[in-house]
């Protein structure tokens, strides 16, 4: 989850434990059911279509940079990444790419997991919309603290774990596993957008690498499908 200039994750000077044991599924439902509970501010039934967008400012250790993604439950992403120059996406023409110095539009020339790790915000309100497969975790520790933990997979196979609040679900933040080394990240600062809980504050590590991402735009709403197609300004 390296990005295309300079790293992307960020670094955290704490740590979380991964247990091995695993407990049945239906305790992960249990988790994944009140997390639900505890980001969603009304009645709206759980499964409707939910589409995001959130950009971030990135202060890392070497640069900063802008990071905007537009996310729908349907699987839909698009990922801008300025100033490095990467415009890609996820829509209903399949996976691309785009130079936007040129408007030349390619296949997508990265992992798709980069890109869903990035959609953090869908991870934390419909992590079943991008992952499959979640069993719990006997114990665990995620800042310091006793946290729950649910182990999840992307259909290529590569898996994080979620961790959430003991005392009400609230989701904690992640680590990413298909990264070497693998990536840890902590979510804060939660504020309330159009009935859904976000947090405003995001701090990924990477090894020895620390990038935190300020998210000063969040909105929960329709997406037009056009977002999600190859269409570059240039």
């Amino acid at each position: 989850m390296r990005p295309v200039a300079g790293c992307l994750l960020a670094m955290l000077t704490v740590a979380c434990d991964v247990p091995q044991a695993s407990t049945p599924p239906a305790a992960a439902r249990q988790i994944l059911d009140g997390a639900y509970r505890a980001v969603r501010v009304g009645s709206e039934p759980r499964g409707r279509k939910l589409e995001l967008m959130a950009h971030a400012s990135v202060a890392g250790p070497n640069e900063s940079f802008h990071t905007r993604i537009h996310s729908s439950s349907e699987g839909w992403v698009r990922m801008e990444q300025m100033p490095f120059g990467l415009v890609a996406g996820v829509g209903p023409e399949g996976e691309w790419q785009a130079d936007p110095s040129t408007g030349i539009v390619g296949p997508l020339g990265l992992p798709l997991s980069f890109m869903r790790g990035h959609e953090v915000h869908m991870l934390a309100l419909a992590p079943e919309s991008r992952l499959s497969g979640s069993r719990t975790l006997e114990t665990a520790t995620f800042t310091g603290r006793s946290a729950l933990a649910v182990a999840m997979s992307l259909p290529s196979g590569d898996s994080l774990v979620a961790y959430f609040s003991p005392i009400d679900t609230l989701p904690l933040g992640l680590r990413v596993t298909w990264t070497d080394p693998h990536v840890e990240v902590v979510w804060s600062g939660w504020t309330i957008r159009n009935g859904y809980r976000l947090f405003e504050d995001a701090v990924f590590t990477q090894g020895s690498d620390q990038f935190r991402y300020v998210f000063d735009t969040l909105r929960v709403g329709p997406i037009p499908d056009s977002i999600f197609q190859p269409i570059v300004e240039r």
